[in-house]
């Protein structure tokens, strides 16, 4: 069964076809998202609507979260 995955900006996912790729941008309409433009490794972009990146069958990959350094000015 598959599970709907929202479209994150950055996030990277894997398809049915093991490839991945990374939501670059989404289009909004009066505040509500309309499209989803997808980048595969290749450097191919790609345009969907919403309702189609519904029906794709997608894997968010797991991102390390960098740590952030804090340094103090003494």
């Amino acid at each position: 069964m598959k599970v709907k995955q929202q479209p994150v900006i950055g996030a990277w996912y894997v398809n049915s076809n093991c490839q991945f790729l990374r939501v670059w941008a989404m289009v909004f309409d009066h505040g509500k998202p309309k499209k989803v433009v997808l980048s595969y490794l290749s450097g191919v972009r790609q345009t969907v609507s919403v309702a189609d990146w519904y029906k794709l069958d997608l894997r968010r990959y797991p991102q390390r979260k960098q740590k952030q350094e804090i340094t103090s000015m003494v």
